[in-house]
């Protein structure tokens, strides 16, 4: 559970990149998924202040550079999914990614993610975040989570 990690120690790559030894790895807080599923295979979910205040000593830790590209604005994170990302339905049974826009939009979602360090891309830098597994519920009663 995310409330109970702690931060592992930092390393430097030779490449300057900056990495969590070993990687982070925990389950977020119940969350919505906000948008569904993007056409880039990414996911946004609207996650608690606790979280958020959890994430932004994260990415102080390991240091923030200039200019940063946080996945987490106003309380939203957003990763992306990939064929290696496994998706269970409520019933906890194993199932493919559905592939279509705005897929598990407003759905409540459960998902262990991995923070491997940090990435520079087209002079930006932020957190690699990679989703391992989510577990997503189809509710009728969508409360502000």
């Amino acid at each position: 559970m995310w409330s109970t990690t702690s931060i592992p120690h930092i390393g430097i790559q030779k490449n300057g990149k900056k990495v969590f030894i070993p990687p982070m790895k925990f389950q977020l807080p119940l969350a919505r998924c906000v948008y569904g599923l993007s056409e880039y295979n990414s996911i946004s979910l609207k996650v608690s202040p606790e979280f958020t205040a959890f994430y932004r000593n994260i990415e102080q830790t390991i240091g923030i550079i200039e200019p940063w590209n946080s996945a987490l604005v106003n309380d939203i994170i957003r990763f992306k999914i990939d064929e290696s990302t496994w998706v269970f339905n409520k019933s906890g049974e194993l199932e493919p990614i559905q592939n279509t826009q705005n897929a598990y939009q407003d759905e409540f979602i459960r998902c262990i993610i991995e923070i491997q360090g940090t990435y520079t891309y087209k002079g930006k830098s932020g957190l690699v975040i990679k989703c391992l597994q989510f577990m997503h519920d189809e509710c009728e009663f969508i409360e502000d989570v």
